[in-house]
């Protein structure tokens, strides 16, 4: 048989023994069936029923007895180890006069010069002439930009940006309202 197994067999062995013996030592209730006898003690001569005299000595009243009010010790018998703590008043603090409150003098902030940016000119719209219509003596001009058709007559502000400033039969004066720069643009007149 090979060494390692014989040290598994005790081994496993001394398992088993070792359940064994747990299982018959492991405490249970015991049932009793019939009468039980109780033992009790017998006075002995000289004593009729007295307890024994350990416990006669015992004081089971305490709770009775009524605690009077508490008495200072007359002695600190801690007293050379820690010598009592000598508290200082604390001084009263001095009440400190209220300053007098000066008025200043506002000095008015010089105006301060900001350099503002050049503004670089946006090149006007290039507006297209579509057409216009004469009806009862007012001339109605047709100009598109882009996606945008616009109905323009004179005093019209179109474009958020632009006023017509002029119409005449032969052109139409548009001026631009933020840099009062112009866009003229000739109308064809039917006799020509």
């Amino acid at each position: 048989m090979n060494r390692q197994l014989r040290h598994l067999l005790i081994l496993a062995l001394l398992l088993i023994g070792a359940l064994a013996y747990a299982y018959l030592r492991y405490p249970s209730q015991k049932s009793v069936s019939g009468d039980i006898e109780v033992q009790r003690l017998q006075p002995q001569e000289g004593q009729t029923g007295q307890v024994p005299s350990g416990l006669a000595e015992l004081r089971l009243d305490f709770y009775e007895e009524t605690i009077g009010p508490f008495t200072a010790p007359q002695r600190d018998i801690f007293g050379s180890l820690y010598p009592p703590k000598k508290i200082k008043p604390k001084p009263q603090p001095v009440a400190k006069p209220k300053p007098v409150v000066k008025p200043q003098k506002i000095v008015p902030a010089e105006p301060v010069e900001v350099a503002r940016p050049v503004e670089v000119a946006r090149p006007l719209a290039n507006f297209n002439l579509l057409g216009y219509l004469d009806k009862d003596g007012a001339r109605t001009v047709f100009l598109g930009l882009m996606d945008e058709i616009f109905l323009l007559q004179q005093g019209d502000s179109f474009a958020r940006e632009y006023q017509v400033a002029e119409l005449t039969p032969h052109r139409l004066l548009i001026r631009r309202v933020s840099d009062s720069r112009e866009i003229i643009i000739k109308l064809a007149t039917p006799d020509q």
